[in-house]
């Protein structure tokens, strides 16, 4: 955080911006992803989750909305036997 505060206080940030981020990746190189507080698989295995989720929700509700369909047209054929039309 130091490097990102000294491009942000600096004026005219042209090459202290590159300056900042190759202290950043210097730190992350020497002591890990530690060194910035990520954890990259952490979150990639969070993203993966996320999307699996999704994608079971998603197949579920075009299961309820099938089977709302088939009752909802099971029922009609059953009204319209009962009132004898159709």
């Amino acid at each position: 955080m130091r490097a990102l505060a000294g491009v942000i206080h600096r004026p005219g940030l042209g090459g202290q911006v590159l300056d900042g981020l190759r202290y950043l990746a210097t730190a992350a190189a020497a002591q890990g992803d530690r060194a910035l507080g990520l954890r990259p698989l952490t979150l990639l295995q969070r993203e993966i989750e996320i999307e699996r989720e999704q994608t079971a929700f998603s197949e579920n509700a075009m299961r309820y909305e099938a089977s709302l369909r088939f009752l909802d047209s099971k029922v009609q054929g059953l009204l319209r036997a009962i009132k004898g039309t159709g």
